[in-house]
C-alpha cells in the first residue's frame, strides 16, 4: 500500500510503509505550478528585504534554499514555467537598474544567476560576466532575444573574465558592440571583432553614459580550480 499527500500544490509525498523507516518524496512540477512556486519564493525574498543582521540572513537563507531546491530537480531546464520566470526576473532587474538613483561616490550592485554582476555608478553602468542565459543549462536558443537587447541597452560597458558559457555569451557581447559600446576581453582570449583587448596590470579608460571611469585589471583565480588562473579579473 502506498499513501500520497499533496503539499502546497507542488510536492507529492509518497510514503512506502512496507520498508521500515523509508520515505520517498516525489516532486511534481507542472509549468504553471513551478511558476507560481517561484513567484511565492521571490515574494518572500522581497518581504525580507536587505540583509541587516544575522536573523535577517537566516530568514533569507531558508527562502533561498527553496529557490535552489526547484532548480536542482532533474530536467528542470525543460520547464517552460521556470524559463518564463527567469526571463521575468532578468527584465525586472533591468528596470531596477535603469531607475536606480545612485549617489555620487557610491555604487549599487545587482548579481545575476550565472555569477554575473551589473554595477551602477553615477557615471554609468558596467557589467561583469553578464549573459542572457542562452549558453547555460541546456537553454541554447530557448531564451528570448529580447533579453540580450534589453541588457545591452542598460550597460555602457561589458567586461568578460573568461570564455566559459556561464560568463561569456557572444550574442550579448555583439549586441553591445553593435550599439557602439565597449566590450572588454583579456588579450589572451580576444575572440570578437570590435572588442577591446586588455592585459593584466593595465589601466583602461571606460567611456560611460555620464562620465569616465578607469578599469584596473589583475590575474584571477578560478573558484573551482584554484590552481588554474583565469586571464583577468577586474
Amino acid at each position: 500500500m502506498v499513501g500520497f499527500t499533496f503539499r502546497s500544490g507542488v510536492h507529492l509525498n509518497c510514503t512506502i510503509p512496507f520498508k521500515e523507516n523509508f520515505k520517498k518524496v516525489i516532486e511534481i512540477h507542472s509549468e504553471d505550478l513551478s511558476y507560481k512556486f517561484l513567484e511565492r519564493v521571490f515574494s518572500s525574498l522581497e518581504n525580507i528585504g536587505n540583509i541587516e543582521n544575522t536573523q535577517t540572513w537566516e530568514n533569507k537563507k531558508k527562502v533561498l534554499w527553496e529557490l535552489d531546491h526547484i532548480f536542482q530537480i532533474p530536467n528542470a531546464n525543460e520547464n517552460q514555467g521556470i524559463r518564463n520566470f527567469y526571463e521575468k526576473r532578468i527584465l525586472k532587474a533591468c528596470d531596477e537598474i535603469e531607475k536606480a538613483n545612485v549617489k555620487t561616490g557610491t555604487a549599487e550592485i545587482w548579481q545575476f544567476y550565472n555569477d554575473g554582476f551589473i554595477i551602477k555608478f553615477t557615471e554609468g553602468v558596467i557589467g561583469f560576466d553578464v549573459i542572457a542565459g542562452n549558453g547555460i543549462w541546456g537553454w541554447e536558443n530557448k531564451i528570448s532575444g529580447h533579453l540580450s537587447s534589453r541588457l545591452s541597452d542598460i550597460m555602457d560597458v561589458l567586461c568578460i573574465t573568461h570564455l566559459h558559457p556561464d560568463h561569456f555569451e557572444e550574442e550579448l557581447a555583439k549586441a553591445l558592440i553593435a550599439k557602439g559600446k565597449q566590450v572588454i576581453l583579456p588579450d589572451a582570449i580576444k575572440v570578437l571583432e570590435g572588442a577591446y583587448s586588455v592585459s593584466a596590470g593595465s589601466r583602461t579608460k571606460l567611456q560611460l553614459s555620464n562620465g569616465e571611469l578607469v578599469l584596473l585589471t589583475h590575474i584571477g583565480t578560478h573558484v573551482y580550480d584554484p590552481e588554474k588562473k583565469i586571464p583577468l579579473s577586474y
